[in-house]
């Protein structure tokens, strides 16, 4: 066991006294002082790297965090931001951070009040409207307007969050942007109606991510199935949901890159397979892959 070890066992035993702890605290080797549980001492160290993992730590009391709330680093004051246990006063604080990734942090973390959120939701930073999205407590008639935010990506996330109501959704199923209405597509929250609107839309890649929703319907997937675009046959051709005799229409289609989908798809029938001498090799080319 070599010096720096033994002085990390002591910084973790029980018996170690706090004067010793004191030392080590203060010892040259960052990764030594940064296991020491004498926080307030660490939270003025010189080392970046040890206020971040002070700032970070869950056992941090709440007064140690409003000091490096105030960190002249701002990866030190977003650590803060993230941490758990950081109060609703200090959050408040951070929600008017001058960086934007702390107020991004501040968005995210659970404990954020719905005031801050509604603030944040106006930020003038997408990186903080985007992030505000996914916290739990968002009401919906933030996430209403959030749908209609003049930036893709706030767009794109509200698209993707599984709160998202069907009426936000709708309105998203009609976004300028081929990739929100993507999105939209892969969203398992949509009804028949955004399934039905989508399946026809006139990019590929929409209808291709209709094809890879697992609660698609079997009208949908069969509607898909014949689609111009080998690409979303592909997508009908891997999707669980689609039924035997949709496997069977792909199992002869003209491209190959459906038929082996078809032959990867747990629901095609070994029978389907022998019929086609490149599916079967195919299927036992996968078998012997999975086994290797």
């Amino acid at each position: 066991m070599n010096i720096k070890e033994f002085k990390s066992l002591l910084t973790k035993s029980e018996f170690t006294s706090k004067e010793v702890l004191e030392i080590l605290a203060k010892d040259e080797d960052w990764e030594v002082r940064e296991s020491v549980e004498i926080l307030k001492i660490l939270a003025k160290d010189k080392h970046l790297l040890v206020r971040i993992s002070v700032a970070k730590n869950p056992n941090t009391p709440k007064d140690i965090l409003e000091i490096l709330a105030k960190d002249e680093n701002f990866y030190v004051r977003e650590s803060v931001a993230k941490n758990p246990k950081t109060s609703k006063k200090i959050l408040k604080i951070l929600a008017k951070d001058k960086d934007y990734s702390v107020r991004e942090s501040v968005a995210k973390n659970p404990k954020t009040s719905k005031k801050i959120i509604k603030i944040l939701a106006k930020d003038e930073s997408w990186h903080v409207r985007e992030h505000i999205v996914k916290n739990p407590k968002l009401p919906k008639e933030i996430l209403e307007i959030l749908a209609k935010d003049e930036n893709y990506y706030v767009r794109e996330s509200v698209a993707q969050n599984s709160s998202t109501s069907k009426e936000i959704l709708e309105v998203l199923a009609k976004d300028e942007s081929y990739s929100i209405r993507a999105y939209v597509a892969k969203n398992l929250n949509i009804p028949k109606e955004i399934f039905e609107l989508l399946s026809k839309d006139i990019v590929p890649y929409v209808r291709a991510s209709v094809a890879q929703n697992s609660n698609v319907s079997k009208e949908i997937l069969e509607l898909l199935a014949k689609d111009i675009e080998p690409y979303v046959r592909a997508f009908v051709a891997r999707n669980i949901k689609s039924s035997k005799e949709i496997l069977e229409i792909l199992a002869k289609d003209e491209n190959p890159r459906v038929r082996a989908f078809v032959a990867k798809n747990p629901n095609a029938p070994l029978e389907l397979l022998a019929k086609d001498e490149d599916l079967f090799m195919h299927l036992c080319t996968e078998m012997l892959i999975k086994e290797n």
